[in-house]
């Protein structure tokens, strides 16, 4: 019985030796894991910012190529009835003017993401004021000079937002309700416009 008794204490203070081990395991793996995902955006040669890179200007808007045949790839995993257009924008020489006018009869949707690829507005047609999408991209520095030279009237129509990088993306994006309207959403996609807005 007394033998019995000193089996049980044995793997106990095995199991209590080892713990200190598995716990630092744990924690390094913790660790590792954390700054990887941390700093694949930088590290990755291929993020979304250089993908679009291969045919998207920056401060104008294009539209995607449809095929690998036009010279780049297209976007990936897109549903192939929506037609896409992108801009990269650059903050770096002051704000950038997203606009366009729509029906709300045919979707179109803009999507704006930082240079790591967080997404952190989007909006439709359905959210057009008077028929009208105008969104201002600026860095939080230049909220207040904007704001000076704004009229009362352009604020209200304006969409303001400070984006969290000095470069990133829009993407626009048009439906073809059918193979015979895709002339049709190209053309909504044209009107679309992504541009530096001039000093006042």
């Amino acid at each position: 019985a007394h033998r019995e008794r000193r089996l049980p204490m044995k793997a106990a203070r095995r199991l209590g030796g080892f713990f200190p081990y598995a716990l630092g395991i744990v924690l390094v793996a913790g660790v590792v894991h954390i700054v990887s995902v941390l700093a694949m955006p930088a590290l990755a040669p291929r993020d979304a910012y250089a993908r679009f890179g291969e045919w998207a200007p920056v401060n104008e808007l294009a539209p995607a190529p449809e095929s690998a045949r036009d010279g780049a790839a297209p976007a990936p995993f897109n549903d192939p009835a929506m037609l896409i257009a992108a801009c990269r924008f650059d903050l770096s020489g002051g704000p950038v003017r997203v606009a366009a006018t729509v029906d709300r009869e045919h979707f179109l949707s803009m999507s704006f993401q930082g240079r790591t690829g967080r997404i952190f507005h989007s909006l439709t047609d359905r959210g057009a004021l008077r028929d009208r999408i105008d969104v201002l991209l600026l860095r939080q520095q230049d909220v207040e000079a904007v704001e000076d030279a704004e009229s009362e009237d352009e604020a209200h129509q304006t969409l303001r937002l400070v984006a969290p990088t000095t470069t990133g993306l829009v993407i626009v994006r048009s439906l073809a309700e059918s193979p015979q309207d895709r002339d049709a959403a190209r053309a909504r996609l044209r009107n679309v416009r992504c541009a530096v807005e001039p000093p006042a």
